[in-house]
């Protein structure tokens, strides 16, 4: 093991004050004086007392050494104990991102083939049953039967667009992050109007990546979808803003309500468990709870530009 200067430094020291105590202790002539006033202690054998002070002394310095070395091994083994848990930290959110890109691929691809096969195969039921409801008379079977379709697929058709938004909002690809969450808002403003919904955000950079959009959605969407299913709030309020801080521009984004707990229930912690997880991959931070004012809060941090890691 390589020692360091800050032990040369001191075995110097110890060494100058050895050496001024030498001179000191001849000047006065310490060991005489010691040895007459040990003397009259002979009986006792307590003029050996200096001596054996002496080998306590150099025992202490020994054992001293020791416990020092075993703290520079000890620290050392920390530090690459450390080293080795950051290495795995930087390998999880690898992993996580690289899960995250997949998931939301894969929701793309299916959103897309829900709309061009099954969207397109119920505007083709909903054309023929109107064809037939128009030209048969309206109070003949026929008719009844042909409005019944056209309406059973009408709800379907409406299940399928509310399901693709949810698994790829076309809004977020369309009109950006800012749009996108205006309209989400405005969406559950309809879906809910018992309910006072606000949004406001600042002016968010054009060229965020689509994992930090996508991000900052999936989490309003799941903030949503809490205080529907597990709170009373009749106040939601949303905020996305652009802070400017030493280590870059980060986006805070801002979810909280007036609502309680109802009972019998409890807030989607799976749910918010993701969140988190999402958030950190992007190396941001995610913090959720009863705010002080009451309600519940949902704070994400994230980083404009996600933190470069190997193999990504």
């Amino acid at each position: 093991m390589r020692i360091s200067s800050t032990f040369w430094k001191d075995l110097l020291g110890v060494l100058s004050l050895g050496l001024l105590f030498f001179f000191v202790a001849s000047f006065f002539e310490l060991h005489e004086r010691v040895t007459a006033l040990a003397r009259p202690l002979e009986h006792w054998q307590l003029d050996e007392l200096p001596l054996a002070l002496l080998l306590v002394f150099l025992l202490l310095v020994g054992f001293l050494w020791r416990r020092t070395k075993q703290l520079k091994e000890q620290t050392v083994r920390q530090l690459e104990t450390q080293n080795r848990l950051e290495v795995a930290s930087d390998e999880n959110r690898r992993l996580a991102l690289r899960y995250l890109e997949i998931q939301e691929l894969e929701r793309r691809n299916l959103a897309r083939e829900l709309h061009d096969e099954f969207g397109q195969s119920l505007n083709a039921i909903m054309v023929d049953g109107v064809y037939v409801r128009d030209n048969v008379a309206k109070d003949s079977e026929l008719h009844k039967q042909a409005s019944s379709i056209v309406e059973v697929a009408s709800r379907i058709y409406d299940s399928v667009r509310s399901l693709l938004r949810q698994l790829r909002p076309i809004a977020l690809d369309e009109l950006g992050i800012v749009s996108a969450l205006e309209h989400l808002t405005n969406e559950w403003k309809t879906r809910s109007p018992n309910r006072a919904w606000e949004f406001s955000a600042d002016e968010i950079p054009e060229e965020l990546s689509e994992e930090v959009s996508i991000g900052l959605y999936r989490i309003v969407q799941e903030s949503y979808t809490n205080v529907i299913k597990h709170s009373d709030a009749t106040y939601i309020s949303t905020t996305l803003s652009l802070e400017q801080r030493d280590e870059g521009q980060y986006l805070r984004l801002d979810v909280h309500d007036n609502g309680k707990l109802l009972k019998s229930s409890s807030r989607d912690s799976t749910g918010l468990i993701g969140l988190k997880e999402r958030v950190d991959a992007l190396g941001g931070s995610f913090k959720s709870g009863v705010s002080e004012s009451g309600g519940f809060r949902v704070v994400a941090d994230i980083p404009i530009r996600r933190p470069v890691v190997d193999g990504l």
